[in-house]
């Protein structure tokens, strides 16, 4: 109970805008999502170039998480750090626009209609995951690992898909939609390797400001050495990061005309050997990371097949 109880504690750091206490996670089998830190992420823009009200509205829609109903103000409050007063005005507005669906009863809000066309608006840009999920579950299959598909979102980065291997009863506790912070993932880190060294270096700035002084050193330390590791292999290798027993190996994956993304396969330290990763798990996430590289070109090809 100790170690869930801390867990919590710093889930809600997160939320409330406070520095990260640590920069990994003990154990990724009991955070089955960490909480956006609206107020992380609006530091990635200088403050000349947002419009604060857009900003301010936006925060609010992003506190809604899954499996959450009714909300009220102060519930928001907490969760953007956003005064109430100002999150009485923002959510009566959203609602009038149908961004908000408002309980009399209640006196509280939960999202309506007018998110849901924003989210199937947005499913284009999710063809990636209709593509790449047959060719993880094949790798989740042949391997016995759980693979995974994650993308950015401001500090933190969110499952896209997971697939959990048919032939192993191991598995991790995350679903598609959950999130981590960046920096407190093999992921994230393998993402972070993928990127332009400029905009690598700005990320890892604004992820300085949100941990502990003590952590800053470790936090580079490991970025370089998952850079250094993707240079060199293709991949990263993580042990302990997602506890004790497991083992993460994670690519980053380049789409033209996407967002950067990473892919990586994890499993019990007892079936990923050094040897097996070496010799099969490491190659074939690269070679899967090769295909799926091709993504635009096998939807033109689909495309112009269907028309034939």
């Amino acid at each position: 109970m100790k170690q869930i109880s801390n867990l919590q504690k710093s889930a809600r750091s997160r939320s409330l805008g406070k520095s990260y206490p640590d920069t990994h996670i003990t154990d990724v089998r009991v955070v089955l999502r960490a909480p956006r830190d609206c107020a992380g992420a609006r530091e990635l823009a200088p403050a000349g170039d947002l419009i604060t009200p857009i900003e301010r509205g936006l925060a609010v829609l992003a506190s809604f998480r899954v499996g959450d109903g009714w909300l009220g103000n102060q519930e928001i409050s907490l969760r953007t750090d956003i005064p109430k007063a100002t999150v009485t005005r923002l959510t009566q507005t959203l609602t009038s626009e149908g961004f908000l669906n408002h309980s009399l009863q209640l006196r509280k809000y939960r999202l309506a209609a007018a998110v849901l066309g924003l989210g199937f608006a947005s499913i284009k840009n999710a063809e990636i995951a209709t593509v790449a999920r047959p060719l993880m579950q094949q790798l989740a299959d042949e391997c016995g690992v759980f693979v995974s598909l994650v993308g950015r979102d401001g500090l933190d980065i969110v499952m896209i898909e997971n697939c959990h291997s048919a032939t192993t009863l191991t598995t991790l506790a995350l679903s598609a939609g959950a999130r981590l912070p960046i920096i407190s993932s093999p992921l994230g880190l393998a993402l972070l390797s993928g990127l332009p060294e400029a905009e690598r270096s700005y990320l890892i700035d604004r992820i300085r400001l949100r941990v502990e002084p003590e952590y800053r050193v470790k936090l580079r330390q490991r970025a370089a050495d998952a850079l250094a590791q993707v240079s060199q292999k293709g991949y990263c290798v993580s042990v302990g990061d997602w506890g004790e027993d497991l083992v993460v190996v994670a690519a980053p994956l380049h789409i033209a005309d996407r967002p950067p993304v990473a892919i990586a396969c994890a499993g019990p330290v007892k079936s990923v050997t050094k040897a097996r990763l070496c010799d099969f798990i490491g190659p074939r996430l690269v070679d899967l990371v090769g295909t799926l590289g091709g993504f635009p070109t096998q939807c033109r090809d689909q495309g112009a097949t269907q028309h034939a």
